[in-house]
């Protein structure tokens, strides 16, 4: 009986956390910090790939859209076709015009609409030149998969246009 009591006594009276206590609680925090931060680095990653998916897709409709709304208020004299130009880190809006016999060759570049800049650390992986809508049926004589990728990452998606086009993001 005077074990227990000198033992209880001797718990009673312990006051705080020893080192060892304090250092292994220290690691643990350490560590789910550390998995924290790179899990959050990556979802920042994410929603910045998604969210240029989103925005290109947007575009390439309002290509469609201006094909078809230049085409049905200017006649003969409104751009034939309107397509989307790529290159690693931006991609911009353009006319292409009537030739001279009257035809619409959407291969000719023409005048960019408008600029626009990818996100910082997203990049074009892999896409066609350029994607072209013609009036008056928005077909997309120039068409394919672009293919965007987080730089340094594993992380891409993609936007397809098809020739009837369509466009379609995985």
């Amino acid at each position: 009986m005077g074990n227990f009591l000198r033992h209880t006594r001797f718990l009673r009276d312990k006051k705080g956390f020893s080192i060892a206590e304090l250092v292994i609680v220290m690691g643990l925090v350490g560590i789910i910090t550390a998995i924290a931060l790179a899990y959050n680095n990556t979802s920042n990653q994410t929603i910045s790939l998604y969210t240029e998916q989103a925005k290109i897709a947007g575009i390439l409709t309002r290509a469609k859209t201006l094909t078809l709304q230049r085409r049905s208020e200017g006649g003969d004299a409104a751009p034939c076709a309107y397509g989307v130009r790529f290159s690693a880190s931006s991609y911009a809006i353009y006319a292409v015009s009537l030739l001279p016999d009257g035809t619409c060759n959407p291969v000719e570049s023409g005048s960019d609409v408008e600029n626009f800049t990818l996100s910082p650390g997203i990049a074009i992986q892999d896409s066609p030149e350029r994607v072209v809508f013609e009036a008056p049926y928005l077909t997309a004589p120039l068409n394919g998969v672009i293919t965007l990728e987080v730089s340094g990452s594993d992380l891409e998606v993609e936007i397809e246009v098809d020739a009837g086009g369509g466009i379609t993001t995985r």
